[in-house]
């Protein structure tokens, strides 16, 4: 991996402005993926807030970054200070057998998992139930979804501050969506928040990806699934006619873009 920037984001031992090599977890390990959450503000110093992450090709996560106001874990090993320079633990290991990970901050970090096996593991703070129904935030990592989440092939978390949505896809092309769904990111008929990943997307038709827009899982933003057939199909935030509508309404299912 080479990285340039400001130290601690970047993991150098001092700012770059030139590409170098970092690679803390050992130079016989490679890396599949980098991501990290450059949270925008949603309450006063939440921008300040950032998380980032590794997932190497042996299926180790490391995460490192800020544990703002330290409600939720986000690393899932019960560390409670920010991983930066200077702090005891830096960059942090924090999962085997990963094959993507997403996390979001801005003072209340959550992380997802999808493993190998295809299961998704959670940490962290548990708003709108992106953990589960107990609505209780851990700094522990736990398998989430029962039968909804297996065979996993592409999984988001999308959101900041308290308002998270997340959307995984099966290898069977069902869409499980579950977190905030107030303008109907979660597609499940109504504007109302599932208390965890128990129902599919309403949708009679194979997915094979999806994306999204706007600011989804923070209030806005919609749900875009291309199916087998060559269609796209849509719900969620209507503003600015980002589900084609030009009505500018929301959509609680999902129902195709004519083009």
């Amino acid at each position: 991996m080479y990285a340039a920037g400001e130290t601690n984001s970047s993991l150098l031992t001092s700012n770059s402005s030139t590409h170098q090599p970092v690679m803390p977890w050992g130079w016989n390990k490679t890396v599949k993926k980098i991501f990290s959450c450059e949270t925008p503000g949603t309450w006063d110093g939440a921008g300040t807030y950032r998380r980032y992450g590794a997932v190497l090709d042996n299926g180790e996560l490391w995460m490192w970054g800020d544990q703002g106001g330290y409600v939720g874990d986000g690393f899932g090993i019960g560390y409670g200070p920010a991983s930066f320079q200077g702090n005891t633990i830096f960059p942090i290991k924090c999962l085997d057998g990963v094959k993507d990970a997403q996390a979001v901050a801005a003072g209340y970090h959550m992380s997802l998992a999808l493993m190998n096996d295809g299961t998704v593991k959670w940490t962290g703070y548990n708003g709108q139930y992106i953990g589960g129904s107990s609505g209780v935030s851990r700094n522990t990592w736990e398998t989430l979804g029962g039968s909804y989440l297996t065979n996993v092939t592409k999984l988001r978390l999308y959101g900041y501050s308290t308002y998270q949505t997340a959307v995984a896809l099966r290898s069977d092309g069902k869409v499980v969506v579950w977190g905030f769904g107030g303008s109907g990111q979660v597609g499940n008929g109504n504007n109302l928040t599932p208390n965890a990943p128990n129902s599919f997307l309403l949708l009679d038709k194979t997915v094979v990806d999806f994306s999204v827009s706007g600011y989804f899982g923070a209030g806005s933003g919609a749900l875009y699934c291309l199916t087998t057939d060559g269609q796209v199909m849509v719900n969620g935030y209507g503003a600015y006619s980002m589900d084609g509508d030009d009505d500018k309404e929301s959509r609680f299912a999902p129902s195709p873009i004519i083009f």
